[in-house]
């Protein structure tokens, strides 16, 4: 047989495994478009339809989603896999564009986590602040629970940090975001087979190809890169503050919060702007120089003044969700530092009788705290108040869907229905406490319902 002959019988038989991959592939980005990628640790899973686009500028649209992007791949490669299995019109355009099918394919991971770890500061807050209440929750099972991709300690978590906000998303995202990257590899995968159709492959395209490349970047750049440039600036205002010029650190901020706006709802930019305008200026009644001051006493760990420079910005009604972040860690720390839930030698005061006044506070300023709610419940089945306990768990229930979380808080409100003489309740509520943990954790509800306890 000569090799002419061998090649078309190659190419006869590799057509339709070319074909099935690139069907393959559509598939998995149509998969991706509507398994969940990110995972809220107080237990919300989002799917790429509820993730908007969000590349910097003041404005989204109701379609811009992850989803509509994998969903757009998709059909491109269904139409590629359509022009090598049966020749239509305008299927050259289609036949040869594997690269353009590759970054179609990367581009919806590329742009979340450019999104998540560049642009949108304050939705990196919002899970910073989830995994916080998370952590601290969990710290008090009384028991191991979920293992973490990447551990990271409650109280220390640094959105400005750059590696923390990394450590975060690992943590956050789920396999469904890697369905894309399969159907890259499967895309370049399959351009290795011989191709069975003679394309029309047009020169002038080619001679444009480098100019639409060359376009498209710049246009990338200029969508992408406002916000990161943001960065870039406050970077370079961390840096010149460094060096003792606080004015020019100034202007550096506000050139970054002209740039990335998500900026001004984080704290450690008003940190930031409030160290420069206290050591320029000696001010001390702005927002800013409180949060700065502060944020000096946390690090020496002074938690009690850095509560009274924050609670000075507390007005009803008229809060910005910084500040009240802000002030939630500092009275996590205050409640954290006097060891709740520990057991104390006999002498030494009331102990989480005093942590509960922290925690009132603590709800009464940022309501939707699940920690602060958790924390409350324990103390008040600790202190035999079973009608409390079963109240704050309810609403730790209504707050979170983290199936670790609302375990617990079944297990907590069943130990305060035995308390309350109701036995036959409480035991339908520690079969949900179980069902809910079939990892074998909650070692509580289970000693419960054996009676060990």
């Amino acid at each position: 047989m000569s090799v002419s002959t061998q090649f078309w019988f190659l190419r006869r038989n590799t057509e339709p495994l070319r074909c099935t991959m690139l069907a393959i592939a559509a598939c998995s980005m149509f998969g991706a478009s509507l398994l969940p990628w990110l995972h809220d640790p107080l237990g919300n899973s989002y799917t790429p339809w509820s993730l908007p686009v969000d590349m910097g500028w003041q404005f989204r649209l109701g379609i811009g989603t992850y989803g509509l992007l994998c969903l757009c791949g998709a059909l491109y490669l269904l139409l590629m896999a359509a022009a090598h299995w049966r020749p239509f019109w305008g299927s050259t355009f289609f036949a040869r564009r594997y690269i353009s099918a590759v970054l179609l394919c990367v581009a919806p991971i590329a742009l979340f986590c450019v999104q998540y770890l560049l642009i949108d500061m304050q939705a990196i807050e919002r899970l910073a602040q989830h995994e916080t209440q998370w952590l601290l929750v969990a710290n008090h099972f009384g028991y191991n629970s979920s293992v973490q991709l990447i551990a990271l300690r409650p109280l220390s978590l640094d959105v400005s940090s750059l590696r923390d906000r990394l450590y975060l998303l690992l943590d956050c995202v789920l396999p469904g975001l890697l369905l894309p990257c399969a159907s890259a590899w499967l895309v370049m995968s399959s351009r290795r087979f011989p191709v069975s159709h003679p394309f029309t492959v047009f020169t002038g395209g080619r001679r444009a190809a480098p100019w639409l490349a060359i376009a498209g970047l710049l246009a990338l750049v200029v969508i992408a890169g406002r916000a990161p440039a943001g960065l870039a600036c406050e970077y370079e205002a961390g840096r010149v503050a460094a060096s003792g010029d606080y004015r020019l650190a100034l202007n550096w901020l506000d050139a970054a919060r002209t740039l990335n706006p998500t900026l001004d709802d984080t704290a450690y930019y008003h940190v930031a702007r409030g160290e420069a305008l206290y050591l320029l200026r000696g001010d001390t009644q702005s927002a800013d120089s409180h949060a700065y001051l502060a944020s000096s006493y946390m690090q020496h760990r002074n938690f009690l003044a850095a509560y009274q420079q924050m609670i000075a910005l507390w007005h009803p009604g008229q809060v910005a969700p910084w500040i009240t972040a802000e002030t939630s860690i500092i009275l996590e720390n205050v409640t954290e530092a006097q060891r709740p839930l520990k057991a104390r030698p006999a002498g030494q005061g009331t102990g989480d009788a005093a942590v509960l006044t922290w925690l009132q506070v603590l709800v009464r300023i940022d309501p939707a705290n699940v920690y602060g709610h958790y924390l409350i419940g324990r103390i008040h089945y600790d202190l035999h108040d079973y009608t409390g306990c079963i109240r704050q768990m309810n609403t730790v229930m209504l707050l979170n869907a983290s199936d670790d979380i609302q375990s617990s808080a079944y297990t907590y409100i069943a130990l305060g229905e035995i308390g309350l003489g109701y036995d036959l309740d409480a035991r339908a509520l520690l079969l949900r406490a179980v069902a809910l943990d079939p990892y074998y954790h909650n070692n509580t509800a289970r000693e419960e319902l054996s009676g060990l306890r």
